[in-house]
């Protein structure tokens, strides 16, 4: 929502997106092409959601920090965009469709950091692991 803060229209959005630097066109790998679940590439914001719902029961393979957090970010764009325009309903509603497609990209996104989906459950520490480089060893997921 925007606020009037000393007469000048403010909203969180735009600052939030600056802070974090996202680079929503043109996020290639060193080749100039796409990637998608490589190690350590940036992958562009539609092909992360695409792949987010694409896969969104799959809870095995690995998917890179980049893919993981503008999924999250989308999915969160859409459930702020559903309550603003349809109320708490539509917010919930949002919510509960994306649950399962980013828990399955949560999971993933622990494979790619080398440990169990499991570690989802342990507090504070699972934010750790989700902010992680990814691992450069094989992994068996």
């Amino acid at each position: 929502r925007f606020r009037n803060v000393t007469g000048v229209q403010t909203c969180a959005l735009p600052i939030y997106l600056l802070f974090i630097k996202i680079r929503l066109l043109g996020a290639t790998d060193s080749d100039g092409g796409y990637c998608l679940g490589m190690v350590n590439k940036q992958i562009p914001i539609v092909e992360a959601t695409k792949d987010g719902f694409t896969r969104y029961a799959d809870f095995s393979g690995v998917s890179s920090r980049s893919q993981y957090w503008y999924f999250v970010l989308v999915t969160n764009l859409a459930a702020i965009i559903g309550q603003l325009s349809f109320g708490d309903l539509g917010g919930n509603v949002i919510s509960l469709i994306t649950f399962i497609p980013t828990l399955a990209a949560a999971v993933r996104r622990m494979h790619d950091v080398g440990k169990s989906g499991w570690f989802l459950l342990v507090p504070i520490y699972n934010i750790v692991l989700l902010v992680t480089p990814t691992k450069q060893i094989p992994n068996s997921f």
